[in-house]
């Protein structure tokens, strides 16, 4: 079933327009995604590895995805985490840390939320994830050096106060 999303402004006003996802977004028009980053109490970060038939096969990321029609960042992060990953969390345990326009044409608002889970007990999206790992600061720094990092993830340490 194909993904319709909301069309918004530069000014992340609605127009009222919508569009197919993996369709082109027409000018002037924007759409929304998110992020969540997971972390746990060692100040480690939940990443998920692409499936390899995904666009920037087997790169390490976040869960997140697109906004679909009817959703807020803010939901559509808590759905992503549950399809992506099997983790269900609470509103109220997700931050907004940053909102920008990536892309070209896409608002993308990431959140953390705290989470001390294990591994094991994900449960992986077949068609979107094959593995999952925590990543201290320093795999973070190897992976993106490796060029295996899917997305920016630097601005997160900018401001300490995004991890707390």
């Amino acid at each position: 079933m194909p993904e319709i999303q909301d069309l918004y402004d530069i000014n992340r006003r609605p127009t009222g327009e919508q569009f197919v996802r993996g369709g082109i977004v027409p000018p002037g028009r924007f759409r929304l995604g998110v992020q969540v980053w997971l972390q746990n109490d060692a100040g480690e970060y939940l990443l998920t590895q692409r499936h390899p038939r995904k666009k920037k096969p087997l790169m390490w990321e976040p869960s997140g995805g697109a906004v679909v029609t009817g959703e807020n960042t803010l939901t559509a992060g808590i759905r992503e985490v549950a399809e992506e990953i099997g983790v269900c969390l609470k509103p109220e345990a997700l931050k907004l840390v940053r909102s920008s326009l990536c892309s070209g044409n896409e608002f993308l608002d990431t959140y953390v939320a705290r989470w001390n889970g294990s591994i094991k007990d994900l449960v992986l999206q077949a068609d979107e994830v094959v593995d999952a790992c925590w990543a201290d600061i320093a795999t973070l720094q190897q992976l993106d050096r490796d060029g295996l990092m899917a997305c920016d993830w630097a601005y997160l340490f900018a401001n300490e106060q995004a991890t707390k």
